[in-house]
């Protein structure tokens, strides 16, 4: 009788140590643990650039394990651009260059974008360059957005968007040696006839 009991609580601690464990391994913590961590952030790049100028940014996507992550695509596009007249918009995307292995494409479906793009990434590093040109006479501001998505999904989506800014401004022309003696002249004239009609004003 005494072992039927024992033998009967062993079974019911069994079977609730089993649902402990399978409750553990089912939890949102221990799921995550076993899936992949993407991120993408840009390195520091000018925040002012000129009219009609060639721009890259450096990108850096990451995957901090610890496993591979799969079916990894990366977007990469210029948007919330200020247009000038016409309605052009002040950058032109270029390129999206990646590291071997990486296939890159240019999307032109509206909004049009790049894309790389790899069946597995292991834990680790992954970088690339982004490159636009800023059209002739544009002025403004313009963003630069990146996203970085698996399959399965990642469980961390805090890190997987990143952007960077820009604005365009016109750089003032450098004047000349001749110029500048041009200008220092005018500036003495100016000054010298200031004097000459303060003088004739108190005189009278």
């Amino acid at each position: 009788m005494i072992s039927a009991i024992r033998v009967g609580l062993r079974l019911r601690l069994g079977v609730l140590l089993a649902g402990i464990a399978f409750a553990l391994l089912m939890s949102p913590a221990a799921q995550a643990g076993g899936l992949p961590d993407l991120g993408v952030r840009f390195l520091p790049a000018p925040e002012v650039v000129s009219p009609g100028s060639q721009v890259s940014y450096s990108i850096v996507v990451t995957n901090s394990g610890p496993v591979a992550a799969t079916l990894v695509d990366l977007h990469v596009a210029s948007r919330n651009q200020t247009t000038f007249p016409f309605g052009s918009t002040v950058t032109q995307d270029l390129s999206l260059a990646g590291p071997p292995g990486w296939s890159c494409i240019f999307l032109a479906l509206p909004p049009s974008s790049y894309s790389c793009s790899i069946a597995s990434m292991p834990a680790g590093t992954a970088n690339f360059v982004f490159t636009l040109r800023t059209n002739s006479g544009a002025s403004g501001t313009f963003q630069v957005g990146a996203s970085v998505n698996s399959t399965p999904a990642d469980p961390n989506v805090a890190n997987n968007e990143a952007t960077i800014n820009g604005t365009i401004v016109s750089s003032v022309p450098a004047l000349s040696p001749a110029r500048l003696a041009l200008l220092a002249g005018v500036l003495m004239l100016l000054g010298l006839f200031a004097l000459e009609r303060g003088g004739r004003m108190s005189a009278q």
